[in-house]
């Protein structure tokens, strides 16, 4: 049987064969891990350079950053310097408006710190000890292509709130910087960065303003609605409240920077610089701040427009009103406060009101706060239903300042000089020393009298008043009714109950009426003829006990002066004639001795030939020669000196040999030399009462322009005899005349003052230390002490000054008893 026969069965019959399918190798599974894989290796490296490309970035950005800021500090250092050149140098030249500006708040130094505001700006913390002189950047923003910069910073300003307190707030303010060729210049913002404008209607004050700056505008318009409302309130005119009264602007343009300071008047539109430039506030404080300065602006245009004042006559008083009502709309502090009051009569301004309200570009700070003492003056006697908006109006209109016054008040003003008191009594009411406080130590037991003269003729009235202390009662001792044609009183130094009164019957009258008060009565009169080319008879000085005073008068022509003495024992036993003696007597200590040199000769003789110096009992009788020569004083009860020629000179009673004390060249000697002058006319010396062996020169140098007093204290030995030391106290004008204390301590020093008045100081002889007293329109040089030597007193117009010196204490009492410019302690 062959091999190729195949058996195939039925089942099998029929059937294809079967395609023979390859043998495969298995298939590999997809690789994920390494796609994975590539996918990570990919991301790190795009991560990789991400990261470098923005580290790049970052580091390009901190770099561009950098330069800004330093561009903006640098900015403010060359404005601070107020370099203009340099400063222009740093600037956009794309808008040269703007430029101009940025350059005139450099070179007025309101860069940073607008006039508008009228606040300081502070400067910055220190860096390192050197004084980082522009704002601290807080943020900075770049534009995508780093051209352009804004920068946000914050400033501090100090300034005064409505209380008069020192507060501080803070501004964020926004600068703009553009990249120039080689640095970053200061540019103009653009339109886009102010936005559109936006306007608000309120019910009296209407707004435009930069869409930037909406968020604070639209509270300030609202706030500005409410304060021309109380405006209206303030000025009590019912056409205010009638229609909108004022248009506000709120420019973005740099101009309005400048005339912030200026406010117009009688304005209906005002244009002020927005927010932005100024700066936006970053707490309420800086909100209320930032409001009261653009309410002082709108609220003077408002009373203004209100009142219809036109410039510019008495324009500071017109100011001064304004800047009170100001402060009680609550938008401004006022200046005045009684340590103020104390520096202005530390400073009095001559001239009075006449002088005060001439318009003249040289008003002082102190002249201006004496306007605003006048306007807080006018509230005080003012009738209650007038206002200051009516005292405005009407100020172009007024006559005189005293008719202006005298329109609204009560009680009119005499006259200019009548206001001027009042004004002045009332700034002394409000300083420190008219506030009650408590003595330093008990007051004085003794009592204080007043001696008052009529002002005028045809009205010589004369009062004698006393106040007692502890009481603080007034009463009246004398009066004498305004009948006679002229009369004059003076106090006796020497005899606190005595008063020496002088009694002119009539202009044409020969006869005169001389009488003595004695607490307060007539004690005793007499009548001499005053006789043609006379006049009459003063009081000179006294004895130590009020015994005897001296009487004297100067005639007219070359007659030498005409002395009489009146024996006031005799005057109570009816006995009451003075007699004439030869010149005037110069008592000693105790009384029983007198120097004198004879009218004549004083009349005759030459520093040459000096005059006879004579010692005499306690009235002038009995005299003898005692040498030759000027200017005789005594030491103590038996010692005695005087010049003769270039030296001074101490005798003793009995003996009468002179002895050297000091010379011309001895004060000089003891001077600077820059300040020591070729000579010295040397008046006679003060002898400290009770300290002999203190001693007081006065000298001046020669006639001649610039003429100084200078003063010298001497200490001398024991025995008088000799000079220890010499001590240049003070250098002064030769508009005055010294004084000391009773008890030696104090040196008094008055001074004329050329517009009136009488300035006096207090010198402690013990420790040097001196001190001006306050101003109280006087023109007595009259300081009087009280027995005690702690207290003394003084007149002033219309008050008393109680002064304790070791305290520096000193308190006003007032009075309305007219014109009493003497008073002396009981």
């Amino acid at each position: 049987m062959s091999n190729e026969f195949e058996w195939k069965t039925e089942e099998e019959a029929g059937w294809e064969d079967e395609i023979a399918v390859p043998e495969t190798r298995p298939s590999r599974p997809f690789p994920w891990k390494l796609l994975a894989l590539v996918l990570v290796v990919a991301l790190v490296v795009v991560g990789g350079a991400r990261w470098q490309l923005n580290r790049q970035v970052s580091a390009a950005t901190a770099n561009v950053e950098n330069e800004v800021r330093a561009a903006h500090r640098f900015l403010h250092q060359v404005a601070g310097r107020q370099d203009e050149d340099l400063f222009r140098s740093l600037l956009s030249g794309r808008d040269m408006a703007w430029t101009e500006v940025q350059k005139t708040l450099v070179a007025e130094g309101w860069f940073g710190n607008p006039p508008l505001l009228g606040w300081t700006a502070v400067p910055p913390a220190t860096d390192a000890g050197q004084t980082v002189t522009a704002t601290v950047p807080l943020t900075i923003t770049l534009s995508p292509d780093f051209f352009t910069a804004e920068v946000q910073s914050e400033q501090d300003y100090q300034l005064l709130n409505p209380q008069g307190m020192t507060e501080t707030v803070t501004l964020r303010q926004t600068a703009v910087y553009r990249k120039g060729e080689s640095r970053w210049l200061y540019a103009p913002p653009d339109d886009e960065f102010w936005g559109g404008m936006v306007f608000h209607s309120g019910a009296y004050i209407s707004v435009l303003y930069p869409e930037r700056d909406e968020a604070v505008v639209q509270r300030l318009a609202q706030d500005l609605d409410d304060l021309a409302q109380a405006v209206c309130r303030e000025l009590a005119m019912r056409r205010c409240l009638q229609r909108a009264l004022v248009q506000v602007r709120f420019s973005k343009e740099p101009a309005t920077l400048l005339s912030g300071a200026d406010t117009g008047f009688s304005l209906h539109i005002l244009s002020l610089p927005t927010p932005s430039l100024m700066g936006l506030p970053v707490d309420e404080a800086g909100y209320q701040a930032l409001f009261r300065a653009y309410g002082t602006v709108v609220a003077t245009t408002l009373i203004t427009q209100q009142v219809s004042y036109e410039c510019c006559r008495w324009q500071l008083l017109y100011e001064a009103l304004l800047d009170r009502q100001l402060h009680r709309l609550g938008l401004k502090a006022w200046p005045l406060d009684p340590a103020t009051y104390d520096q202005l009569l530390a400073q009095p301004v001559p001239g009075g009101l006449a002088r005060l309200l001439v318009n003249r570009p040289d008003f002082s700070a102190v002249e201006r706060k004496q306007i605003d003492a006048f306007v807080e003056f006018l509230e005080s006697v003012v009738s209650p239903q007038v206002t200051l908006a009516e005292m405005q109006g009407t100020l172009a209109d007024a006559r005189s300042m005293t008719a202006w016054v005298n329109q609204y008040v009560d009680t009119p003003f005499g006259d200019a000089i009548t206001l001027d008191q009042a004004l002045f009594r009332y700034m002394l009411q409000q300083t420190t020393y008219a506030q009650a406080r408590q003595p330093p130590f008990p007051l004085s037991d003794a009592h204080i009298q007043l001696l008052c003269n009529a002002a005028t003729l045809n009205d010589a009235s004369m009062g004698v008043y006393e106040y007692m202390l502890a009481a603080e009662i007034w009463q009246a001792l004398f009066y004498e009714e305004g009948s006679l044609f002229w009369a004059v009183a003076q106090p006796v130094p020497t005899a606190p109950d005595l008063i020496f009164f002088v009694e002119f019957p009539d202009e044409h009258g020969d006869a005169i009426t001389y009488t003595l008060l004695e607490n307060g009565q007539r004690m005793a009169s007499f009548t001499l003829e005053m006789g043609a080319g006379r006049s009459n008879y003063f009081l000179w000085g006294g004895d130590p006990h009020g015994r005897y005073l001296l009487l004297a008068r100067w005639d007219v022509g070359d007659t030498p002066p005409d002395f009489r003495l009146l024996d006031v024992a005799a005057c109570r036993q009816g006995a009451c004639r003075p007699w004439p003696v030869d010149g005037p007597l110069i008592w000693s200590p105790d009384g029983r001795h007198t120097l004198a040199i004879l009218s004549e000769e004083a009349e005759t003789s030459t520093p040459s030939d000096p005059p006879v110096i004579w010692l005499g009992d306690a009235t002038g009788a009995n005299r003898q020669a005692v040498g030759v020569g000027l200017g005789p004083f005594w030491l103590d009860e038996s010692t005695y000196g005087y010049q003769r020629l270039e030296e001074w000179v101490t005798a003793v009673i009995g003996e009468n040999t002179p002895r050297r004390l000091f010379t011309v060249e001895d004060l000089l000697a003891v001077m600077p030399q820059a300040q020591r002058p070729q000579s010295l006319a040397i008046g006679s010396p003060i002898a400290a009462p009770g300290q002999p062996g203190q001693l007081l020169v006065r000298v001046n140098s020669h006639s001649g322009p610039g003429q100084i007093a200078y003063l010298f204290a001497l200490t001398l030995t024991p025995d008088l005899s000799q000079v220890q030391t010499i001590n240049l106290l003070s250098e002064s004008g030769l508009e005055g005349w010294q004084d000391i204390s009773p008890d030696g301590r104090w040196l008094v020093a008055y001074e004329s003052l050329r517009f009136g008045g009488v300035a006096v100081a207090l010198q402690n002889l013990q420790t040097g230390d001196s001190r001006a007293l306050p101003f109280i329109s006087s023109n007595s040089f009259n300081l009087s002490w009280s027995p005690d030597g702690r207290w003394y007193i003084r007149a002033g117009d219309g008050l008393l000054a109680l002064g304790a010196p070791d305290a520096n204490y000193e308190r006003y009492i007032f009075h309305d008893y007219g014109a009493c410019d003497q008073v002396f302690w009981k």
